[in-house]
């Protein structure tokens, strides 16, 4: 299952401003850690749920 992770974060371009890359990644038996750099901002999903509803051109620039 790593493998598929890692493999679908390294395609994603690093010029993309709305993905973070990530730099390092460790495994358990039973968990994956992605180490990323921390961004200010937070998370999409924070800001969904502060307006309950996105615009739809808002929604447009996301899906870009």
């Amino acid at each position: 299952m790593l493998a598929n992770e890692m493999q679908a974060l390294n395609t994603i371009s690093p010029e993309n401003p709305f993905v973070i890359c990530n730099k390092y990644v460790c495994q358990t038996e039973d968990r994956i850690y992605f180490m990323m750099p921390v961004v200010g901002g937070g998370e999409l999903y924070e800001h969904l749920k502060f307006v309950k509803r996105f615009p739809e051109e808002q929604v447009k620039f996301f899906a870009m």
